[in-house]
């Protein structure tokens, strides 16, 4: 789009640490200029997207694609615990036999 440029230079000028622009907006020579500066730049991202992916919410946006989650993985066994067979007791140990 035309307004990248004026948009970088106006956040230079104001001291931004950040330009931010939208979904289907790229700029790459205001990018570089935005760069130069000093600044981070963030390209084709909507910032309500982008909110609802880290805190939740895709689905209310229709984007619940299961590809993308906001949710935490659930720990997997380790393989310790995986052949534990009772407390103190561990797979392969003889009877009787202490370790």
């Amino acid at each position: 789009t035309s307004t990248g440029p004026a948009i970088v230079e106006e956040a230079i000028e104001v001291g931004a640490q950040v330009v931010w622009m939208q979904l289907g907006v790229v700029h790459e020579s205001a990018a570089h200029v935005a760069r130069h500066a000093g600044l981070e730049v963030i390209m084709d991202r909507c910032m309500k997207i982008e909110h609802a992916r880290f805190f939740g919410g895709l689905a209310v946006l229709g984007l619940n694609t299961g590809v993308i989650s906001a949710r935490r993985r659930q720990p997997q066994l380790s393989e310790a615990s995986a052949t534990e067979v009772a407390p103190g007791h561990v797979t392969g140990q003889r009877k009787g036999e202490m370790r």
